[in-house]
């Protein structure tokens, strides 16, 4: 079976500019787009979504990059 996507790819410097744009705070950003190559920007929305008011298109409060690689982890952990 083939499987349509529906976003259309975007480099790591561009996922990392939609995270800054999101007010995620990024401490170092040569990591952060090591990090996205592998783990992509769709894939870390689920962790941090809760944090996320679509009304305003920010977080509720600030989410650090690596406390939401740090729960990716945790979670990949645990499966």
């Amino acid at each position: 079976m083939k499987c349509n996507f529906t976003k259309p790819a975007i480099s790591s410097e561009s996922q990392l500019r939609k995270l800054k744009d999101k007010k995620r705070i990024i401490e170092n950003d040569d990591k952060a787009i090591e990090l996205l190559k592998s783990i992509n920007y769709y894939r870390l929305r689920g962790y941090y979504i809760h944090l996320y008011d679509n009304t305003i298109e920010e977080l509720h409060s600030k989410a650090f990059f690596d406390q939401i690689i740090d729960l990716r982890e945790f979670d990949m952990k645990l499966t």
